[in-house]
């Protein structure tokens, strides 16, 4: 059986292949960048409008199931940093592609957290990939890492209340 899902995929789909790779991450680790708690409401922290992420929808769209959502939620935010490095070194090496490429999944991923913010930016560095200049990347790539932190601390807070 491929784990290969094609867009549009079924949610069903999505989670069971999603459960079978995550399920062999390490359990044990003792710095998580981020968990969700089932007892969360999003206005605890911050009103809707000004959070990185609307959680509500996002363990919705896993269908309710809190443990695959922290767990991808997790996986999420522990490959941005991976992808922000291959995006500088793209950007000195002059690598559109590479650019277009990981603004792209960082963009999607995004998407599937419900993580507004992160995914905006990360198509605006998208697009300016794929107009071919990479004159003002840097700022671009900028605006990703700081709603990376602002995510990250977010999800981080969800989880010690």
């Amino acid at each position: 059986m491929s784990d290969f899902l094609a867009k549009p995929f079924e949610r069903n789909q999505f989670i069971g292949t999603a459960a079978k790779w995550l399920s062999r991450v390490n359990k044990t680790e003792s710095s998580r960048p981020g968990e969700i708690q089932a007892e969360h409401k999003e206005t605890d922290i911050l009103p809707a409008e000004e959070a990185p992420i609307d959680i509500a929808a996002y363990i919705e769209r896993m269908g309710g199931n809190k443990d695959i959502s922290e767990k991808i939620i997790n996986g999420f935010i522990e490959q941005i940093p991976v992808q922000l490095g291959n995006i500088k070194e793209a950007i000195k090496s002059g690598d559109i592609e590479t650019v277009d490429r990981e603004a792209h999944s960082i963009k999607g991923g995004a998407l599937n957290v419900c993580a507004d913010d992160i995914m905006k930016v990360a198509k605006k560095l998208e697009m300016y990939a794929k107009s071919g200049n990479l004159e003002n990347a840097v700022e671009y790539l900028e605006n990703i890492r700081k709603e990376y932190i602002r995510l990250g601390k977010y999800v981080r807070k969800i989880n010690r209340q």
